[in-house]
């Protein structure tokens, strides 16, 4: 079409002299409005959107600078990917992801000096992981150079966190007992109190499809160490663990006789938990891990405090 039949079309639009031209025009004005009605709603679902709206922040940087001002946005941007992540069930990769870019975008980025709002890697590796796992190893490098990057605290916690998520089909898509042991057995063995008394429990009675093969002895093991590095609480007895199972009307993990024998497992826990101990002990010294054992994960005073110990790393 030549400017000047495109000068005509134009007139006969905004001064129409036939009923035709009349309609047309009508016709192309609703046309408009309608275009511009479905671009406006596709712009306000897109900065409602979790992986939609990072993406216009991160291209367009549409008010959400990498600044520290420009902090309340991003963290609007993560509430609505919590909300997506958490309440909905069709969320994809790519939300788990854009989950994992904006907490790094606000948290190392954006404002990195400020301790109030600092979190250690464990909180969003979890996203990394499964925006990984979801998509089939899309992520796989920038995974592995995140993880090569977390310290030995970090990488306890998320471990401990993963094992539980991965037994939640909501993140795994299925549940997945395997990788959620091999975590777990990761954790107790970087020094996590925690996962170490949940895996002795789990060689006496198998817990979320997690498979072991019965063994008291090991899982006394793994309450003498987590003793040992000051986990409070940590003692029991067969007998205490029996009257829970028979409470909770649930199969009977514990037999007479396993209670017969019981001095004897512990003393092979024993002896089996100074093993692992005399093999870890430059481990324990140098990461302060009797210290750390009774630490709050989730008091972020005390996660400060170790990234000032220069030992902990």
């Amino acid at each position: 079409m030549t400017r000047t039949k495109l000068n005509k079309f134009f007139i006969k639009l905004r001064t129409p002299s036939t009923k035709k031209e009349w309609i047309f025009s009508i016709s192309f004005a609703v046309l408009l409005l309608l275009i511009s009605a479905l671009a406006f709603d596709y712009r306000k679902h897109s900065l409602n959107s979790c992986y939609t709206g990072y993406q216009i922040a991160i291209i367009e940087q549409y008010d959400f600078h990498q600044t520290p001002q420009s902090a309340a946005s991003w963290m609007r941007m993560k509430e609505l990917c919590k909300k997506e992540i958490l309440e909905e069930d069709n969320f994809r990769d790519k939300e788990l992801y854009a989950m994992f870019k904006i907490y790094d975008q606000i948290y190392q980025k954006i404002m990195p000096n400020n301790k109030k709002y600092l979190l250690d890697k464990s909180y969003y590796h979890r996203y990394l992981y499964f925006a990984n796992r979801r998509s089939e190893g899309k992520y796989e490098q920038e995974l592995t150079e995140f993880e090569n990057n977390m310290s030995r605290f970090e990488q306890m916690k998320s471990s401990l966190i993963l094992s539980s998520l991965l037994l939640n089909e909501k993140f795994a898509l299925q549940k997945d007992p395997k990788k959620s042991l091999y975590y777990l057995q990761k954790a107790a063995n970087l020094g996590d109190t925690p996962a170490q008394i949940e895996l002795s429990t789990i060689f006496i009675s198998n817990q979320g499809g997690r498979v072991l093969k019965k063994d008291i002895a090991e899982s006394f093991k793994w309450r003498v160490i987590a003793d040992y590095l000051g986990k409070d609480n940590v003692g029991f007895s067969l007998k205490k663990m029996q009257s829970f199972y028979n409470a909770k009307n649930i199969k009977h993990y514990i037999t007479d006789q396993d209670l017969k024998n019981e001095k004897l497992y512990f003393e092979e826990g024993k002896q089996r938990a100074q093993i692992w101990i005399d093999n870890n002990k430059s481990d324990i010294e140098k990461f302060k891990l009797r210290r750390y054992a009774n630490r709050r994960y989730n008091y972020i005073g005390t996660y400060e405090k170790t990234l000032k110990d220069k030992l902990v790393k």
